[in-house]
């Protein structure tokens, strides 16, 4: 058995795409008389120039600059070019629930070169967790080239929609993103929330530095917070990085949660210990590559990396989920990895931890299943479990690893199993 090596080059990040700004026939240059300066507010000035665009069937060229705006909506039908160097950014105390660019209700929106979003959180006095840079909802047929969005208050990218309660139109679909780039969000860089059929090629989320605090903090969060599974979601992501003090993927505590599904070509995960504290005042003890209560996520290749110190200020009730693990899942997730590299690690602690949860009249059990995993850890134990539905590794490489071992937390393990220690 060929095991998946800590330094594949599958990990590699991909480039960053290069953009090309020539000015053709099809485009309409910005009218110079809009402010590039970041010096006023030029909501109103863009957003007439942009239908301007479309009345004319152009695609409207954006020169390098900064652009201070306010919930700006961009409209149906937009075709948009972003030059290198120009910049949206949200405007200084332009309030709560203030988002700098809404993609919202609309369809059939094209933007091509590098969308760059500045969220301005410094300059904001009145700051909550839905101040997102780049916000999504209700929406559909959008493709972006590339996005960089940074500094966001709340969510650097956020797609959702109204939900089940809204029937066919209360989700996001068909929405394509190339390439993105997301550092330093007050709440998390990437969410997926009500949307299906979203596919990101590229999705670099960097939360080291995020949150109120200055401390870091969650990277990614899959998380329709009312769904229960009547429509079915499939999303997809080719290559995700994520650097912080987790990854969510908590769709639901139901079966039905099943119905949300993520597929994870490359899957690179660094766990940093940092006070995890966000805007919503959530998620601040986790330190898991995959904290999950319900959603079906496949992933093909995954790296980990695990700090070998426990959360620095949170102390679980069980003892076990402040220190830092690769998968901390319950209810009904449903996770499979083609193929595991792990490393880091505190001593004896457990980098899998599955529980069966009963709570709120709910008796779904997790199922993880890897095929192959290669753990080069810091004599670390491996697996606690609680009646699960299943936790199968079909071929591990226990390097450094002490005592691989598969743990009840109760009474009883459930279907769980290692089929081949080499």
């Amino acid at each position: 058995m060929e095991y998946l090596q800590y330094d594949s080059s599958i990990f590699n990040t991909p480039s960053e795409v290069k953009t090309n700004d020539t000015v053709t026939t099809q485009h309409m240059i910005l009218p110079s008389n809009i402010d590039n300066t970041g010096s006023k507010d030029v909501t109103t000035s863009m957003l007439s120039a942009m239908n301007k665009a479309i009345s004319s069937n152009k695609i409207l060229f954006i020169p390098k600059g900064t652009y201070l705006v306010k919930g700006l909506k961009l409209p149906s039908n937009l075709k948009l070019h972003c030059a290198e160097g120009s910049i949206f950014k949200l405007t200084k105390n332009a309030g709560t629930w203030t988002r700098c660019i809404n993609i919202t209700d609309v369809n059939n929106i094209t933007i091509t070169g590098r969308l760059s979003i500045d969220g301005n959180y410094k300059n904001q006095s009145y700051k909550n967790e839905h101040m997102h840079c780049l916000f999504f909802y209700d929406c559909h047929s959008i493709s972006i080239e590339s996005v960089n969005a940074y500094n966001a208050v709340g969510d650097n990218v956020s797609i959702s929609g109204g939900g089940d309660s809204e029937g066919v139109n209360g989700y996001s679909f068909d929405i394509k993103i190339g390439y993105m780039k997301a550092t330093t969000a007050g709440r998390k860089n990437l969410v997926l929330e009500h949307v299906t059929n979203c596919t990101i090629g590229t999705a670099i989320c960097d939360n080291t530095l995020g949150n109120t605090k200055g401390t870091g903090g969650h990277s990614l969060d899959v998380e329709p917070f009312d769904y229960n599974g009547s429509k079915v979601c499939n999303n997809t992501v080719n290559f995700l990085k994520t650097i912080g003090t987790g990854n969510d993927f908590t769709c639901g505590i139901s079966n039905s949660a099943r119905n949300y599904t993520v597929n994870i070509s490359i899957f690179d995960v660094t766990i940093l210990a940092l006070n995890t504290t966000v805007n919503d005042g959530n998620n601040n003890e986790y330190l898991s590559a995959i904290y999950s209560y319900g959603i079906t996520l496949n992933i093909d290749n995954m790296r980990v990396s695990l700090p070998d110190k426990k959360h620095p200020t949170f102390t679980s009730w069980d003892g076990i989920a402040n220190f830092p693990n690769v998968i901390d899942c319950e209810y009904s997730s449903s996770v499979n990895i083609n193929a595991l590299v792990v490393k880091g690690g505190v001593s004896n602690s457990y980098i899998f931890q599955c529980m069966k949860n009963s709570w709120n009249g709910v008796t779904s059990k997790p199922s993880v299943i890897i095929n192959s995993a290669n753990c080069n850890m810091n004599n670390t134990k491996f697996a606690i479990l609680n009646d699960v539905e299943n936790f199968i590794v079909n071929y591990l490489h226990p390097v450094n690893v002490k005592q691989p071992y598969l743990v009840p937390f109760y009474s009883t393990l459930g279907n769980a199993k290692i089929n081949n220690i080499s």
